[in-house]
């Protein structure tokens, strides 16, 4: 396997032996002490570091909700660029990026490789309307299919999304 066994002398003068190689920013090691380190950074490595001293307590357990309406749990995080969020339903998503947390831009199943993943960064779009009032979209089926909130709480269903870009989604009355 790539990289496993290679070993490199860190700046306190363990030697770190790579146990488990994922990719570039996911590395595995054991230190001459003894200690395993997860999620290491290949390109640390090679300079004598470790992200072992990165303070993740201003990040671990915060949760926020994503663009997809699920809720995210970070459950780990080797500095702003490399977090570990936990879904509710038990869905583990790693190596993403606090920007991405705060902005609910991180998605359950990255497989998505289609235009059908745009509707999860539309969710909680919001529009002004011709009446003044805002509008955001709390259920995005396809660009022909989505229900809108308006601030006062009113659900407006089944608008396309063209007719809420331009504005001119109406509260029903009653």
């Amino acid at each position: 396997m790539k990289h496993i066994g290679e070993k490199f002398k860190m700046e306190n003068g363990e030697v770190a032996t790579i146990i488990e190689y994922t990719n570039h920013k996911s590395v595995k090691i054991q230190l001459s002490s003894g200690t395993v380190l997860n999620n290491q950074k290949y390109s640390l490595l090679k300079d004598g570091k470790t992200c072992s001293h990165y303070n993740k307590a201003p990040y671990i357990g915060r949760r926020r909700q994503m663009n997809c309406g699920e809720f995210a749990t970070i459950i780990d995080a080797n500095g702003p660029s490399d977090l570990t969020v936990k879904f509710d339903n038990g869905s583990i998503v790693k190596h993403r990026t606090y920007a991405n947390f705060a902005s609910g831009r991180i998605q359950k199943d990255t497989s998505r490789k289609t235009h059908a993943g745009r509707k999860f960064y539309r969710i909680g779009e919001e529009q002004m309307m011709t009446s003044g009032e805002i509008a955001k979209i709390v259920k995005y089926l396809n660009n022909g299919n989505i229900d809108v909130q308006f601030e006062d709480g009113t659900i407006v269903q089944n608008r396309t999304y063209q007719v809420f870009k331009t504005g001119h989604i109406k509260k029903t009355t009653k």
